[in-house]
């Protein structure tokens, strides 16, 4: 491609902690720590495309989540979750109470979900990567539609990434594997022993995005994507083929509804009223 990136899309921005170099595997066994102060994001490549057409839709920057809105994890998350659990000696086998892990921090849900201390957190995460790395990135598929939605967006003008509580590593992976990283232009996620909200992270995304929040929105499948645009006063779309309900995300606050990423496309580049 010589040096420039593919499709014509600007060049892709991985967002990189403090210290952390993008790498392609993962430091399972580091322990947890919080932080307020995800990094900055490094550019991927240079570009040689042409500029970025004018927005003419709603929004000039959509930011999706991964799972369950970009792509479909399949059993990839709640059988590492079983089996972190089960290496503590905790059996569960109820998939509703495996699927409350899709969203939040794993650290969160470990010591809400579960009572577990903070030395049993960092040992039941460490299990999960360790499973999920091996065993549960494979699973992922993208969502109907997806590449579609993604390559219509940055045709009409609007930058397009992605914020997740993935660490970074795994979002970087999630997304090569079903053929997506190419199509945005930004990955936020985290490094491998930051715990944090998808509030801070989304603020530090839009920190280094130098967006204006009225021409942003948050894309995502769970409460906690929404949240994370209230509390960054960002527009939100609730997308309804992932792990939230409709009630979930309407009584979230989401400022728009969608049965799948065609309908999310459609919102995006309407026009506004």
């Amino acid at each position: 491609m010589d040096g420039c990136t593919p499709l014509g899309y600007p060049p892709m921005q991985r967002h990189t902690p403090p210290g952390v170099l993008p790498t392609e595997g993962d430091a399972p066994h580091a322990p947890a720590r919080s932080t307020d102060s995800p990094g900055a994001l490094v550019p991927r490549a240079e570009s040689c495309a042409e500029p970025r057409p004018t927005v003419v839709g709603m929004y000039g920057t959509a930011l999706f989540d991964i799972d369950g809105t970009l792509c479909d994890p399949g059993s990839g998350i709640t059988d590492a979750v079983r089996h972190a659990l089960a290496r503590l000696g905790i059996a569960e086998d109820d998939e509703a109470a495996l699927r409350r892990f899709v969203g939040p921090p794993l650290e969160h849900s470990f010591r809400d979900y579960y009572a577990l201390p903070p030395d049993q957190v960092e040992r039941a995460v460490a299990h999960y990567r360790e499973h999920y790395r091996d065993a549960g990135l494979s699973l992922y598929r993208p969502y109907p539609g997806a590449a579609h939605a993604l390559s219509d967006l940055a045709a009409a003008g609007v930058r397009v990434g992605v914020v997740t509580a993935k660490i970074q590593a795994f979002a970087e992976e999630a997304l090569r594997s079903t053929g997506l990283l190419d199509l945005v232009d930004t990955v936020h996620g985290r490094a491998p022993d930051e715990v944090v909200t998808k509030q801070v992270t989304l603020r530090a995304a839009l920190r280094e995005l130098a967006a204006p929040p009225a021409t942003v929105v948050m894309v995502g499948d769970r409460e906690h994507d929404v949240h994370a645009a209230r509390d960054n006063g960002v527009d939100s779309i609730g997308v309804l083929h992932g792990f939230g309900t409709a009630t979930e995300l309407t009584s979230a606050g989401a400022t728009h509804l969608a049965r799948d990423l065609d309908e999310v496309r459609r919102i995006v580049l309407r026009t506004p009223q």
